[in-house]
């Protein structure tokens, strides 16, 4: 590994939570390991634990790790908080402040990792696993267009030289630019209207309803009067109404099988919308 800068060795030991002796594992003897080196190799183990292995992190680890770079007073992490922040509000605002601080994170982590390797952090790994694919989406897509181009703004009117702006936009606004993607494609929720044939009685229209909210938020599903906007509708008689791939039965509110079915439906839809939003933010 690299020979760590004294600059950087500050931010390692930020990281660091394993104690010394865990070399004893890896060398077979340290009386002849010159201590520098020995220090660095115990300072990039902790640092790519935490990347790689994030499960054998303590979580107070991880809560401390946190809570310390709200704690920062340098120019660098604060823009950094801002710019993520700046995301959250524009993008993911109903983002979870733990979620939020996860997210921040690992953001930071990878956004120190490609300064101290200068690596191109979409070749860290394969990351066709983990990122959508980058032809399919740098071009065509709206939302990471406008993605990317809230980070080039911040990065752009950073007025401290802490920040290497070129090596920014060469190696680490692509990834950044593509992870905070894929968190706001997956935190967009579609509503699915539901429609009731008019004929159901009132009273078990609402328990039916009740049913449904128990389980869906409002920002899941709806209910409307319009049938042709509706996602699904919901009937006690085919016969009654047109067969439409949109049509449900649930013609006995205590049948298990008919419940299952309307569960299965709802969420059919549901996820079917999902993955529509996403190919039209992508496509």
């Amino acid at each position: 590994m690299p020979e760590i800068e004294k600059k950087a060795q500050a931010l390692l030991n930020f990281y660091s939570f394993l104690p010394m002796e865990v070399l004893d594992s890896f060398f077979f003897s340290k009386t002849n390991l010159d201590k520098r080196i020995a220090q660095a190799e115990y300072l990039y183990l902790n640092f790519f634990l935490h990347i790689f292995l994030p499960a054998v992190v303590d979580r107070q680890k991880i809560q401390e790790s946190i809570a310390l770079v709200y704690q920062s007073k340098k120019p660098l992490v604060h823009f950094f908080i801002d710019m993520i922040e700046d995301w959250r509000q524009k993008f993911v605002p109903t983002m979870k402040q733990d979620s939020f601080d996860q997210l921040l994170n690992s953001c930071l982590l990878f956004f120190n990792l490609s300064i101290f390797i200068d690596v191109d952090l979409l070749k860290v790994w394969n990351l066709d696993y983990n990122l959508p694919d980058e032809s399919s989406i740098d071009n065509n897509s709206q939302t990471y267009t406008a993605i990317a181009h809230l980070l080039t703004e911040h990065v752009n009117t950073f007025p401290n030289n802490d920040l290497d702006k070129e090596f920014f936009h060469r190696k680490q606004l692509r990834y950044l630019a593509q992870l905070l993607y894929l968190e706001t494609t997956m935190h967009e929720s579609p509503t699915i209207r539901i429609y009731f044939r008019t004929t159901i009685q009132y009273r078990t229209k609402m328990l039916i309803e009740a049913r449904i909210r128990s389980i869906y938020s409002e920002k899941s599903v709806s209910f409307t009067k319009d049938i042709e906007g509706a996602d699904l509708i919901i009937t006690d008689n085919y016969e009654e109404v047109a067969i439409t791939e949109k049509l449900l039965l649930l013609s006995d509110i205590l049948n298990m099988y008919e419940w299952e079915s309307l569960f299965a439906k709802i969420n059919q839809v549901i996820t079917k919308k999902m993955f529509a939003l996403t190919c039209k933010s992508s496509c």
